[in-house]
């Protein structure tokens, strides 16, 4: 189902997905001129493709997608040798403004854009082109594995825009940073040395990718991290001690402040109580600085 009309370039995709067809031409041809009553996804493998509606062309190569509405016409602009991958699909969707910001959580997807290079998309439409060729899956599982490959090309394409004035990868650099030395003292002398930027361009350009503040996102990355020890089986002062908190109170409060209970509470709740009796009488230490 197609609402609206096709000037913004950007659709959102919402409910359940229909397949009806999955394929992969690898031919030297000319785009047939026509309506088609469903959506159209391709995915070019390599070669070229280009695709012209209305008055918007495209010339797409290996690593670009197209998304073709139903019920409007579409034609090829020259004739081309590609290889690609191509879905036909029900899906309720309607045209929108592109996005101003990050939507993860929504399928937001323009006309004409790139799949994530992080990912390898063209692997899974391979997968799934074979297994639904043969037979032997259904929609439940069509639908989950484009589900996903939708999520991550519109989290990308979502990204690229939103990001396109800013230093496109430093928000992800920044946060492989902090996961790499989660149990280490990380302060804002840390992260400038290591990239060459002030702490506050660093936390402005982060917070507009990551919708966080940099010590938020170490708070919450330790915390998650200590959650895994003790769910392990590990004592408090363990989790908090290899999660990078140097103050075991002030682990306490954030752990009980971000999970919504106590790490004992936790302990007693999913593991065998009197496991932790060596926390008794820790003293505090000084603060992280983070």
């Amino acid at each position: 189902m197609f609402a609206g009309g096709y000037e913004n370039d950007w659709f959102l995709f919402e409910g359940e997905i229909h397949v009806h067809t999955i394929g992969r031409i690898v031919a030297t041809n000319l785009h047939p001129n026509r309506t088609l009553p469903f959506w159209v996804l391709g995915v070019v493998v390599s070669g070229q493709r280009t695709i012209q509606v209305g008055e918007r062309q495209a010339y797409l190569t290996a690593g670009d997608f197209f998304i073709l509405p139903p019920h409007i016409p579409h034609q090829g602009i020259e004739r081309d040798k590609h290889d690609a991958f191509f879905v036909h699909f029900d899906v309720k969707g309607r045209a929108i403004s592109p996005p101003a910001g990050l939507h993860a959580d929504e399928i937001r997807l323009p006309m004409f854009g790139n799949i994530p290079t992080e990912t390898d998309i063209l692997r899974s439409f391979a997968y799934t082109h074979n297994q639904f060729s043969t037979g032997r899956v259904g929609q439940p599982f069509v639908h989950s594995q484009f589900l996903s490959m939708f999520y991550q090309i519109s989290l990308y394409m979502q990204k690229k825009r939103a990001w396109a004035n800013v230093r496109t990868h430093l928000g992800d650099e920044i946060l492989e940073y902090i996961s790499l030395h989660l149990a280490e003292p990380m302060n804002y002398q840390s992260f400038e040395h290591h990239f060459q930027l002030s702490y506050r361009q660093l936390n402005t350009i982060f917070k507009k990718q990551i919708q966080s503040t940099i010590r938020q996102k170490i708070i919450e990355l330790r915390i998650d991290h200590a959650l895994n020890l003790l769910m392990q089986g590990e004592t408090i002062a363990y989790a908090a001690e290899h999660s990078g908190f140097s103050d075991y109170f002030y682990f306490l409060k954030c752990f009980k402040k971000g999970k919504g209970l106590s790490p004992k509470e936790l302990q007693k709740k999913y593991i065998a109580a009197g496991r932790d009796t060596r926390d008794a009488g820790l003293q505090p230490a000084l603060h992280p600085n983070d």
